[in-house]
């Protein structure tokens, strides 16, 4: 900053020149000063730094790796049997949304067609299919398009049959798809243990056991749906939808064992398997 003077003041340093000497002198020590405390500081920093982070390989330390899903999941999973496929949301024409809205008004029922059951998407297991089964396509129902998303502050959400929509194509492989589910077989209360692993195809899996007493409802629940879809949905979201054992022609117990998999980021199935293990609801 430059400062301007008016006239021609005479500074005092000019009358009484040893002043300036010491005065030279004082400023030098303090920059001394000012330097040494700025590399303490700096020392300081950078132990307390590779305290937190530790050393890596080589001696060198490396950034902590950024968190995936910190926030906790903040409902229940809900395991539902998923009764049809849904068109995705069509806005009224002079609306200008860009996502389905949720509202708590009833849905219709599915329309015979569109019905996943057993008997209209007769499963087969098939040794020369490329997947181990072969089954009918069942395309959604178009009824819904007009239809919002159900909301999770519903009365009687978990007792009701629900109109949600699919993470990363859950349901019906579109992008948009939604899913109509009808009420809960089995909640998260029902888990004791769930870890997220990565395939060697790269697909990202949730693994999970059961409770002593959520065996025995696993099995159930799978034998009721045997051949056919249950979708596994948290927050009003399903984030997937499984064929019950699509490759064998009987049932076969699970052994309090299941899996979740799906198109599921590393996010989403870290997300999941939190909520899995927090029984909550």
């Amino acid at each position: 900053m430059k400062t301007q003077t008016v006239g021609s003041p005479q500074p005092a340093e000019v009358l009484i020149p040893e002043a300036r000497r010491h005065q030279r002198k004082r400023y030098q020590r303090s920059a001394v000063v000012v330097v040494i405390a700025a590399f303490v500081v700096a020392a300081l920093i950078i132990s307390a730094a590779l305290l937190l982070r530790g050393p890596a390989a080589g001696g060198k330390s490396q950034p902590d790796p950024k968190p995936f899903a910190a926030a906790a999941a903040s409902g229940v999973v809900y395991f539902r049997p998923v009764l049809c496929f849904a068109a995705p949301y069509a806005a009224p024409a002079g609306t200008t949304l860009k996502a389905a809205p949720t509202g708590t008004e009833p849905i219709p029922a599915c329309a015979a067609g569109s019905q996943l059951t057993a008997a209209n998407m007769d499963v087969s297991p098939s040794s020369g299919s490329l997947d181990g089964y072969s089954s009918r396509n069942i395309a959604a129902d178009s009824q819904y398009a007009s239809y919002p998303s159900t909301s999770v502050h519903e009365p009687g959400y978990a007792s009701s049959t629900v109109l949600l929509p699919g993470v990363r194509g859950a349901c019906n492989g579109v992008t948009n798809g939604r899913c109509v589910l009808g009420p809960a077989v089995m909640s998260s209360r029902a888990i004791a243990k769930a870890t997220v692993t990565k395939t060697h195809s790269g697909q990202w899996i949730v693994d999970y056991t059961t409770t002593a007493a959520g065996a025995a409802l696993w099995d159930q629940v799978a034998s009721e749906n045997f051949h056919q879809l249950l979708g596994i949905e948290l927050d009003g979201v399903v984030y997937s939808a499984p064929l019950m054992q699509p490759t064998q022609s009987s049932f076969s117990s699970f052994d309090g064992r299941g899996e979740i998999s799906g198109n599921l980021t590393r996010s989403g199935a870290l997300y999941l398997a939190r909520a899995l293990t927090s029984h909550k609801g």
